[in-house]
């Protein structure tokens, strides 16, 4: 329920107050600035809430402050730059406002500072280079206005382990040495930026490093083989970027990923990928969850051995140039969710194997050249939401157990003697069936 702040005249008076945690309520108005007068706060939480209004600059007055985090609010106006003041805040937490202006530079004041984090504000400008004064560990300053280059200070505070930049307006390379000047990093996150030029190798130097997410760039060049060396590398995501620049080789790094033995997500869809898949792609981490590489030029067959990846959830290679059958091993990928090889060029029988995968909840097979009949098997995944198959040579008709009301079924447009489509009305579970018949076989009787 809605509460207005509790007594905001009198909060003031509460001298020895060291600790105030208010979070996860539903409190609006304003913060009262009689705060301002708790010179003994060490800890303010007032995260998830409604509070509006700008941030009291006499917060800057409570001089014991360590942890003040306001997150999770309807804050705005700018930052204050009074809080350059307090000497032993070591987290500033600020996302998910409406602040807007600059990252005040008298930030750089705070030595103690640990956490800055920013992210999904309305700030403006760059990244001051005085935060390079501070002992961050953790900077979050993504889904802002803020412009410029990777920002400069970050590269002396080699204290950082997270760097999260994504959804910005940020731009130009990335330094060469960047892992080395920064041993300590362990998440590299810079989507959706407009950031160029290679991928730099010195990376994989970082040996903490878990997590590099830097889909949405332009970044050109080839993936470093060295981030085979990162054993500790769990998320690596590389999608709608430039890389591989179209050379035969683009795929070669691939091999030396399969020694980063916790490696779960690996994502380089929409890149200028070329060449054969290798069959290295079998020998991942069995911890991968998410493999996804659509949109590229692969070419060659889907190993056998793939099924190696019993943990996966999610494979994607569609809109390539892959050939020949899907292999039977398929189906022993009992975890996979979803599965799209459509836009390939396909062949042969769909394998009965994949009805052992019975909580495949998507599966893409669109826009190849497979043919006969649909396996009945695939009656057996229950939870099939999103069946496509058009566009490809298949024969016969939908087996009817496939037609239940647990079943959703859409788009399910195939080139059949008989296509029946199938809607169900989940409240009432009434089911309407209608009759489609393939407007070429029709026109030959």
């Amino acid at each position: 329920m809605d509460e207005v702040w509790p007594g905001p005249c009198y909060i003031g008076n509460l001298s020895f107050l060291r600790y105030l945690n208010l979070a996860n309520n539903s409190f609006h108005g304003f913060i009262p600035p009689e705060i301002g007068r708790l010179f003994r706060l060490v800890n303010l939480l007032l995260s998830h809430n409604a509070l509006g209004g700008g941030i009291p600059r006499n917060l800057s007055l409570c001089l014991s402050l360590v942890t003040l985090e306001l997150d999770y609010n309807r804050l705005h106006n700018p930052i204050p730059s009074e809080f350059g003041s307090l000497s032993k805040l070591q987290t500033l937490s600020l996302p998910f406002n409406n602040l807007i202006g600059p990252i005040p530079a008298s930030i750089g004041n705070l030595s103690n500072l640990e956490t800055l984090d920013l992210l999904s504000n309305n700030l403006t400008g760059g990244v001051p280079i005085s935060i390079s004064q501070t002992r961050l560990k953790f900077f979050q300053a993504g889904q802002n206005q803020l412009t410029g280059g990777f920002p400069s200070a970050l590269y002396n505070l080699s204290s950082l382990n997270t760097i999260s930049l994504t959804l910005g307006l940020f731009s130009g390379s990335i330094r060469r040495d960047i892992g080395l000047l920064l041993p300590n990093l362990q998440m590299l996150l810079l989507g959706a930026n407009q950031f160029t030029g290679p991928i730099p190798d010195s990376l994989s130097n970082v040996t903490n490093l878990a997590k590099i997410d830097i889909p949405s760039n332009n970044f050109t060049g080839y993936v470093p083989a060295s981030f085979g060396g990162l054993r500790n590398l769990s998320w690596l995501g590389l999608g709608s970027n430039f890389l591989g620049s179209g050379a035969t080789d683009g795929l070669s790094f691939l091999a030396d990923l399969a020694n980063c033995s916790n490696l779960k997500m690996l994502d380089l869809q929409h890149n200028q990928f070329e060449g054969e898949l290798p069959v290295s792609v079998s020998n991942f981490s069995t911890q991968l969850e998410w493999l996804q590489m659509p949109t590229n030029r692969i070419r060659g067959r889907i190993p056998e051995a793939i099924a190696n990846l019993v943990s996966l959830q999610v494979l994607f290679m569609d809109d390539n140039m892959l050939t020949g059958n899907i292999p039977m091993s398929i189906g022993r990928l009992s975890n996979l969710k979803s599965l799209n090889l459509a836009q390939n060029k396909l062949t042969g029988h769909t394998p009965s194997t994949i009805g052992n995968i019975t909580g495949l909840i998507r599966l893409y097979l669109y826009n190849n050249s497979l043919e006969g009949s649909i396996p009945l098997s695939l009656g057996d995944c229950k939870s099939l939401l999103d069946l496509r198959l058009c566009h490809n040579k298949f024969t016969g008709t939908i087996p009817s157990h496939m037609i239940r009301p647990s079943s959703l079924i859409i788009l399910l447009n195939v080139r059949f003697l008989q296509l029946w489509a199938t809607v169900w009305d989940l409240k009432s579970c009434i089911c309407s069936r209608t009759i489609f018949k393939d407007p070429f076989l029709s026109s030959r009787g």
